[in-house]
């Protein structure tokens, strides 16, 4: 896959196959995040031959505005939330 980085979760374990850090965490926030609101999430990237760079980001979990209605082989699905990440 062209353009895809690895990062693992150091606090709460995981790997994560993205095309950047930010994506890397707003995957793992919602995998460990459960019915809380925010977490912080700390990740090193594992990607072969990089440096190995540390991030750290808050990830948070806000209700929108305006649902999102979609459909899928005829079943509607409706997204009422959506994942914010910032670096802290």
């Amino acid at each position: 896959m062209a353009g895809t980085r690895t990062f693992t979760d150091v606090k709460h374990g995981g790997r994560y196959v993205a095309s950047s850090p930010i994506s890397a965490a707003k995957k793992a926030g919602r995998q460990h995040m459960g019915t809380g609101r925010s977490i912080v999430i700390h990740l090193r990237e594992t990607t072969a031959g990089s440096a190995h760079h540390e991030y750290k980001y808050r990830v948070k979990r806000s209700k929108m505005r305006v649902p999102k209605i979609v459909e899928r082989d005829g079943v509607e699905i409706v997204y009422k939330y959506t994942t914010v990440a910032k670096a802290i």
